[in-house]
């Protein structure tokens, strides 16, 4: 991200001082790293949002079925399995 950011920052400063031109090689190289730094951004952005998603899945996933269902005494426990195998869950046991 550096790199791009610099690339970013350089081809601006070239840019500026060409006078601001809206065609060209300049404008193009400008407008190439430019949008080569927001890719980069936005993909840095979905890999974190990634992440975190992974890590709370796989969090939900450890906690044990029992407690995800909180106190549901010995008389409905049969229907919860039921229920369980009907999602095609693991079974509390």
């Amino acid at each position: 991200m550096n790199v791009l950011k610099e690339a970013t920052v350089n081809s601006n400063k070239v840019w500026t001082a060409a006078g601001k031109p809206r065609q060209g090689p300049i404008f193009n190289k400008r407008q190439l790293c430019k949008a080569q730094y927001r890719k980069g951004l936005r993909e840095k952005e979905k890999l974190n949002m990634s992440r975190y998603t992974n890590h709370l899945h796989e969090a939900l996933l450890a906690k044990k079925m029992v407690q995800l269902f909180g106190n549901v005494g010995t008389q409905n426990l049969i229907r919860v399995q039921t229920a369980l195998k009907l999602m095609d869950l693991p079974t509390l046991t």
